[in-house]
């Protein structure tokens, strides 16, 4: 260890007697402050030796009053920098106070030893500046004269110079899924470490792959820069790739860098097939604007998680999707529902429904299909037969009522098909109660009266869907009372006739 040490050379400083005669109370001293460089004596030191303040790495500065009153407290400074970008180690100042001065105090505190002022300042630390405030007095006028009286000593550690002598290492591992499905991608996440302590420079892998094994772009050779690794520093990569057929995959990747610095990790996995099972069923018959339910299964007999799964049910012109299930979308003309299913575990089932409106009579046939990536495509088709139903709605309505004897009145009777199948020879029978006579038939077929008391009117060959047909009775009122007209309607759909009665009025 050595000890530098610096001397300063300060100016001098005159005094000049000041007389207070009063008979107030004497007032506080007061310190006359440093402010302007025409009243002050500044004088620096520099180590090492420079030829200005600012080139100094340690600068010690003092300041001391040219001119100061006899008795008036006044302070001098100094301030010493380091300027350097190292600590300054057991640093002590060491001033020798001039006769006739009588110190007040200093800050920090100095150790006292007769005419000397010493200040322990322990350590200076880089780019600080450590003042000094010495405050006192002069009882006589003179001159204060510092010169070659402040020394700053500190310990310097003899200089070193060091080699560092490192070593770059590298780890490498690796992981990766057991089980895959061909084609789908998987990750294959590599982590690269250096726990040397050197900077490990060009670390990459250059893998030839195996048959079977591809990179995520399809390519059987995989090459990739990883970089240079900082010691302690490690670096995450994660590398997809795929499979493009099934089996048992054991292959090394050697990991290299410069200075012949390797290592490897051990990748093995299972590549299987998608392997699905699609059920779907649907209704064998149903009727034109009924309701045909479909219902649909994908089931996971694999042993890997199946992914992208997309499923299909298309339907054939006439007929129109009216529900979807678990998020299916329908396409804009009605007739596609189509789910997405991103993954299906291993033995599981998911289940989907549709439903559709057919239109017209006709046999629906209903494509359902299911695929994983355009591969393990299963398809299977649902038939529903659609009829039609024939639906007769009759009614009578008689015009006027009440009918005053000897008067007439028009029974209308009308039949509405409101089936989706034609109704097919429609026979119209009315019946006369004695109370009326028949006065004439006429509508939609020919009728005539037969047996005194019904009128007949001949077969109507068809009568179409959302189709009406009218048939008029005229008759005249002979008795009094409440009676009916009866009416009854057979067809070649209906099992039974329908039979219809109005009440009229006849009065006197």
């Amino acid at each position: 260890m050595r000890r530098f040490r610096l001397v300063l050379l300060a100016a001098s400083l005159s005094i000049f007697a000041g007389c207070v005669f009063t008979k107030e109370a004497p007032k506080p001293q007061t310190v006359t402050p440093i402010n302007t460089v025409e009243t002050v004596n500044y004088s620096w030191q520099a180590f090492p030796e420079v030829s200005e303040p600012s080139s100094a790495k340690i600068l010690i500065e003092q300041k001391t009053p040219k001119t100061v009153k006899v008795s008036e407290i006044f302070e001098c400074t100094i301030d010493i920098s380091n300027r350097s970008d190292f600590t300054i180690a057991e640093a002590m100042l060491k001033q020798q106070i001039p006769a006739n001065f009588t110190l007040v105090n200093s800050n920090p505190k100095a150790v006292i030893d007769g005419n000397h002022l010493t200040w322990i300042l322990k350590n200076l630390a880089p780019g600080t500046v450590t003042p000094i405030v010495v405050t006192g007095k002069v009882s006589t006028p003179g001159t204060l004269k510092y010169i070659e009286n402040t020394e700053l000593s500190f310990a310097s550690n003899a200089p070193e110079h060091v080699t560092d002598a490192v070593r770059a290492d590298l780890t490498f591992a690796l992981t990766n899924p057991k089980v895959v499905v061909v084609s789908e991608e998987f990750p294959v996440d590599m982590t690269f470490r250096n726990p040397g302590t050197g900077v490990l420079t060009n670390v990459k892998i250059i893998k030839q792959l195996p048959d079977g094994l591809l990179t995520s772009e399809g390519k059987s050779r995989l090459s990739m820069s990883v970089g240079d690794i900082a010691p302690g520093q490690s670096r995450d990569i994660t590398v997809n790739m795929k499979t493009d057929k099934p089996g048992l995959y054991s292959t090394t990747f050697n990991a290299t860098a410069d200075d012949g610095i390797s290592t490897n990790a051990k990748m093995e996995l299972k590549s299987t097939k998608p392997s699905i099972v699609l059920a779907a069923s649907a209704p064998s018959k149903r009727f034109v604007g009924r309701i045909i339910p479909y219902k649909v299964s994908v089931r996971n007999n694999g042993d890997a998680v199946t992914k992208n799964i997309v499923v299909k049910l298309e339907l054939p012109d006439g007929v129109e999707l009216a529900a979807v299930n678990e998020n299916g979308f329908s396409s804009k003309a009605g007739q596609l529902a189509t789910w997405t299913i991103p993954s299906l575990l291993p033995d599981a089932t998911i289940n989907l429904t549709a439903s559709a409106m057919p239109k017209r009579i006709m046999v629906v046939n209903t494509l359902v299909s299911a695929e994983t990536l355009g591969q393990n495509i299963q398809k299977t088709t649902l038939i529903t037969d659609v009829a039609g139903i024939p639906g007769l709605l009759g009614s009578v309505i008689d015009d006027p009522d009440p009918v005053s004897l000897g008067s007439e009145t028009i029974y209308t009777i009308t039949m509405t098909n409101q089936g989706s199948l034609p109704a097919t020879k429609i026979k119209v029978k009315c019946t006369l109660e004695d109370s009326m006579q028949f006065v004439k038939a006429e509508g939609a077929t020919k009728g005539a009266l037969y047996d005194g008391d019904s009128v007949i009117f001949e077969p109507l060959s068809v009568l179409e869907p959302q189709s009406e047909a009218k048939w008029y009775v005229t008759v005249k009122a002979i008795k009094t009372g409440d009676v009916r007209f009866s009416v009854d309607v057979t067809s070649d759909q209906l099992e039974r006739p329908v039979h219809i009665e109005q009440s009229t009025n006849f009065y006197e």
